[in-house]
């Protein structure tokens, strides 16, 4: 008989490895080896890729592979973007991803995962891009241009408007981390002040709304004054000066010839504008009698006429008594005004003129007054049978005294005749002898 051969023994299915798998394609038995592969996504540390099956009828597990999770170290910095992997770096563990300050995410994910390749899932990693600030915001009467960009950390440059000055603020603020503007910081601009109305050529200006850029002043001429050139408003203008160019250029206003007065003449020796004076005297044969001798010329353009000299004709009074002779005025006693002259009864012309006139300086023209001499009758004439004598003279009023002729008496007539006011003796009376 014949003894049958003892079987193998066998060792079963490979059991599990740390973190590995077994496969014993050549069978389980007695001096079988079974093969070892780490897990996906881990990574040997320890034991053997092969082990066998013992004589005990048990895998030789004290050699059994040992795998660990492969480690895919810190993670990758993305596109501006950071991972945190707080769970560990090993497969299967994940990684947070953040965008770095002041960025925003455009792609990727935010979490990406340890692979069984031991690296990262990077074609998931976060993508980020820096914030936009979009246009700088306009500021207080400010401009802010971004030349170099309007991302973050990008800084706008800012300048005050046209005709507006910095009182607050920075000339450059930053993007922030947020995607705004830095604008705290943002430029505080204010108007230009010009300050008060410059004086102008005889000109005042006014600016009632205010001196700052764009306002306008009120010029108007001072007193006594017109426009001659430049506007009645000026601007004050960027540069924070007034438009003096157009600023109202005034001079004083021109009041003309004197006007006559009242038998009264100005003379402006001094010129006819605003404060200037104008001298006046009565015409000749004139004399003041109201008024003034100086007149302004007034704010008005006019002279001062309320006050413009007045002069009469001067007065020579009642015609004076000539050399025997009377005046008289009907016409009247004054300036050019005519006084007839006549001999007094009995007187006869010897000089002078029948008319003297009242001169320039309010007398009469004596040097032409009528001068007059008494009438002569000449030598008395002789009577009948009579003859006279003249002894007190031959003129108006003298009388003659008569007496008879030797050997004649008295018959009629007087004794005595009067040379009479037509130049003849009073011979009617005169003495008749026989």
């Amino acid at each position: 008989m014949f003894e049958s051969s003892p079987l193998a023994k066998d060792c079963g299915s490979p059991p599990t490895g740390t973190a590995s798998t077994g496969i014993a394609s050549s069978g389980t038995t007695y001096t079988q080896e079974a093969d070892y592969t780490c897990n996906t996504g881990y990574t040997v540390v320890a034991g053997k890729a092969k082990i066998e099956c013992l004589d005990t009828g048990t895998w030789d597990v004290d050699n059994i592979l040992v795998c660990e999770p492969k480690d895919c170290g810190s993670p990758p910095t993305g596109t501006a973007s950071t991972g945190i992997a707080s769970s560990g770096t090993t497969y299967t563990q994940e990684a947070d991803y953040t965008c770095n300050t002041g960025y925003t995410v455009t792609a990727g994910k935010a979490k990406i995962e340890c692979l069984d390749t031991g690296t990262w899932d990077v074609d998931n990693i976060l993508v980020c891009e820096p914030k936009d600030c979009g246009s700088p915001p306009t500021g207080t009467a400010s401009t802010g241009t971004a030349s170099s960009g309007t991302t973050y950390t990008q800084e706008a440059d800012y300048t005050c408007n046209t005709g507006y000055t910095v009182t607050a603020g920075k000339a450059k603020i930053e993007c922030l981390d947020t995607g705004t503007w830095d604008v705290d910081n943002i430029l505080v601009c204010e108007p230009i002040n010009c300050g008060s109305p410059p004086t102008g050529t005889a000109s005042t200006g006014t600016a009632s709304s205010g001196t700052t850029y764009t306002q306008e002043a009120d010029y108007t001429c001072n007193t006594g004054y017109t426009v001659t050139a430049g506007k009645a408003k000026i601007a004050c203008l960027d540069t924070g000066t007034w438009d003096i160019d157009n600023i109202l250029v005034c001079e004083p206003k021109d009041c003309g010839s004197p006007p006559t007065g009242t038998a009264s003449t100005g003379t402006a020796s001094s010129g006819t504008t605003y404060t200037q004076e104008a001298d006046y005297t009565c015409n000749t044969g004139y004399t003041a009698v109201a008024g003034k001798a100086k007149i302004e010329c007034l704010d008005t353009g006019t002279w001062d006429v309320d006050n413009i000299l007045v002069c009469e004709p001067k007065d020579c009074g009642s015609p004076p008594t000539g050399t025997a002779s009377t005046g008289i005025a009907s016409s009247g006693t004054t300036y050019t005004q005519e006084a007839d002259y006549t001999c007094n009864t009995g007187y006869t012309v010897v000089a002078g003129k029948a008319k003297i006139a009242c001169l320039d300086t309010g007398k009469w023209d004596v040097d032409n007054i009528l001068v007059c001499e008494p009438i002569n009758c000449g030598d008395p004439p002789p009577g009948l049978e009579s003859s006279g004598t003249a002894s007190s003279g031959t003129t108006y009023t003298d009388t003659a005294d008569y007496i008879c002729n030797e050997g004649f008496v008295r018959q009629s007539g007087n004794l005595q005749i009067s040379c009479l006011v037509t130049g003849k003796w009073d011979i009617a009376n005169i003495l008749v002898c026989e």
